[in-house]
């Protein structure tokens, strides 16, 4: 589990990407669902990945399973229209801030930040 400082400096590094327009939003079946559901357009995700904040956090840092990639994933949660979503997002130095998984969340997450 990361420090409360740890998170505060990924969600400043998170930031700073997309300050830039550096980010990414992986098409997933579930993500691209979840916007459908939400009639929303990939640039409303960027908000809601901008207004994350400490208290929303829900672990990391994990490390990525694809082999290919060295960078680690932090989990985050949010409530939208009485709906709690998970986020999944990574800092990628080629593509920015990824968000990798956007999508109602599948059981009650716990924030230990809270």
């Amino acid at each position: 589990m990361a420090t409360l400082q740890e998170i505060a400096e990924w969600l400043q590094l998170c930031r700073s990407y997309l300050e830039q327009g550096r980010w990414d939003f992986v098409p997933r079946k579930k993500n691209i669902d979840a916007l459908a559901r939400l009639a929303w357009k990939p640039h409303h995700v960027k908000q809601i990945l901008e207004d994350l904040c400490v208290t929303d956090y829900v672990q990391g840092p994990l490390l990525d399973q694809d082999a290919n990639q060295s960078s680690d994933f932090f989990v985050f949660g949010c409530t939208i229209d009485g709906t709690e979503f998970y986020i999944k997002c990574k800092c990628d130095v080629y593509r920015g801030c990824v968000c990798l998984s956007f999508h109602p969340a599948e059981r009650p997450l716990h924030y230990p930040k809270r």
